[in-house]
């Protein structure tokens, strides 16, 4: 992150296992104060499947954290797939938003999540994701540095790089 001057480090608890949320917020904190050190940010992304699986429990750990170069990353596939609903949503939590990732969800999950998060996500607008309703709840209310496409698909992966980005 330093050699690139990224502003911002990504993290994410996102394997199932025996930490507590507690846990977690006592080494995002080290984590946090470790890139402070260096003038770079961390967002934490909520994972459905772990002890952080939603957006109230990311922002929880970034509030406990006491961290001010903390914030949230909020994937929407794993909003969704995480059973969020927009009208849970708080603005104390979306306040700590600094990153959306965009893409979209099959109607049908697949019996294995965290296989389906990596291997078979859809483009935006291409499956049930309600953006209509939920990208501007997310625009207006979180203090949102970054908005990028993340679509992690076997069968994009396959095509043209240039047919891709047309996508």
């Amino acid at each position: 992150a330093v050699a690139l001057r990224a502003p911002w480090i990504n993290a994410a608890a996102a394997l199932p296992g025996p930490w507590s949320e507690a846990q977690i917020t006592e080494a995002f904190a080290a984590l946090c104060a470790r890139a402070a050190q260096a003038g770079i940010g961390v967002l934490l992304e909520f994972v459905p499947w772990s002890t952080v699986g939603d957006l109230s429990s990311a922002a929880r750990v970034v509030r406990e954290s006491g961290a001010a170069n903390a914030g949230v990353t909020c994937d929407v596939w794993h909003f969704h797939r995480g059973g969020g609903r927009l009208n849970e949503l708080t603005s104390e939590d979306l306040a700590l938003v600094r990153c959306i990732q965009i893409n979209d969800a099959a109607a049908q999950p697949t019996a294995d999540a965290m296989t389906e998060s990596i291997s078979a996500r859809l483009l935006p607008g291409d499956g049930v994701i309600e953006f209509g309703s939920l990208l501007p709840r997310l625009l207006a209310e979180a203090a949102t540095d970054v908005v990028s496409v993340e679509v992690f698909s076997t069968e994009l992966r396959r095509s043209p790089v240039p047919l891709v980005a047309k996508l």
